[in-house]
């Protein structure tokens, strides 16, 4: 009953009053350590799929609100991959535990096959992600990423990592090295994400792709 009216109000099926949502969270809280006393404190990644199931979404109910409650839990899946894929889309919420994060995301990268950049989970996620952090130790991240997928001509992740730098502005101009060549890479997309990103991190007019003035 517990999992089925908080499914109900993350969906959107009902409405909390604003003044309510925290006794409701703190509810949510205690139900989520009960269930770690009965089950074992890794519940997220319990053999039960009704347990397991229950307690991830609690655990991104939490994040739904920026709870930091959520945010042990949230780690620990990165950490052991298990499900991972969900608490990614709720990590540009604690931007306060962003050297916990950073790190635990640029490990996802590093396991990414350039050659299949969208499975099991796609390399551009992680670099929204870490975009969405808006902390500038993801820069060294996004530019490694940035280096072996122009390596690799992987343009899909090239382009994911170009607008993730992007977000950055001017802390970003580290990595002009890497960017500037691809202003001429044989892929349109690249050239113009690469055009846009100087242009944000330089906050100038940049000549077209094909040109040689920088």
């Amino acid at each position: 009953m517990i999992k089925r009216g908080f499914s109900a109000w993350r969906g959107g099926h009902f409405t909390v009053a604003a003044e309510d949502t925290a006794l409701l969270l703190d509810t949510l809280a205690d139900h989520m350590a009960t269930l770690r006393t009965t089950h074992g404190p890794d519940v997220w990644a319990t053999d039960d799929p009704l347990v397991r199931s229950a307690y991830q979404e609690a655990v991104m109910i939490l994040a739904d609100h920026r709870d930091p409650r959520a945010l042990p839990d949230i780690i620990r899946a990165l950490e052991t991959r298990v499900d991972d894929w969900r608490v990614l889309y709720a990590v540009d919420g604690y931007p306060q535990a962003a050297d916990r994060l950073v790190p635990l995301l640029a490990d996802g990268l590093r396991r990414i096959d350039p050659h299949r950049p969208d499975v099991p989970i796609p390399a551009g996620l992680y670099l929204s992600r870490l975009a969405d952090l808006k902390d500038p130790i993801a820069i060294r991240v996004i530019t490694d990423t940035l280096a072996w997928a122009s390596r690799h001509q992987s343009w899909t992740v090239v382009t994911s990592a170009l607008d993730a730098l992007a977000t950055f502005g001017p802390a970003a101009r580290t990595a002009h090295a890497q960017i500037r060549p691809l202003t001429n890479a044989p892929d349109d997309t690249v050239r113009a994400a690469a055009q846009a990103v100087l242009g944000s991190v330089f906050k100038r007019i940049l000549p077209r792709a094909g040109t040689t003035r920088d």
